[in-house]
């Protein structure tokens, strides 16, 4: 079977009836952030791709024979694999925030129906995605009702150096 034709950004634009990431958002992050390529492990280049937000991407590449190694085309197909990871993302990010417009235009319109379960947990929860057990807890259990967590009393962690001290 032959490889299916790529699909143009002008095909896309032209289709496009909705809200979508468009090329232009890709290559303004693109430009936006910082790019570094790592050639320490030939024939395996690696890009390593800082979002100006702060996240971090990697893409790789290595032909199957080091003979074949060409350092131009090896940052260029590592580059395409961290784009491929940002249009991704990117998507990600755009339904997300569709999303929530939808459930903030649902509430508008019927502002006496329930709230969503995932409504429901944001608004009547102070836990965060990462939670803290109490002194001799479990990690990943639930914190108990008044457990507080880091910063309500006004204390800080540094969950990186914390981790990397544990055994």
């Amino acid at each position: 079977m032959p490889l299916p034709e790529k699909v143009t950004e002008q095909e896309l634009v032209e289709r496009a009836v909705a809200p979508r990431v468009s090329k232009i958002e890709i290559d303004t992050i693109l430009n936006e952030g910082v790019t570094l390529y790592d050639h320490a492990h030939h024939p395996l280049t690696i890009c390593i791709f800082k979002h100006p937000n702060g996240f971090w991407l990697l893409g790789h590449s290595a032909p199957a024979s080091p003979e074949n190694y060409d350092e131009a085309i090896g940052e260029r197909l590592a580059l395409e694999k961290v784009i491929s990871q940002l249009w991704q993302l990117e998507g990600f990010l755009l339904r997300s925030r569709l999303n929530e417009k939808e459930l903030a235009d649902e509430r508008v319109a019927s502002p006496s129906a329930p709230p969503s379960p995932v409504e429901d947990i944001s608004a009547n929860s102070t836990l965060s995605a990462l939670q803290v057990p109490a002194e001799g807890g479990v990690p990943n259990e639930p914190a108990a009702a008044g457990d507080a967590l880091p910063g309500e009393l006004g204390e800080q962690r540094d969950y990186a150096k914390d981790d990397l001290a544990q055994p």
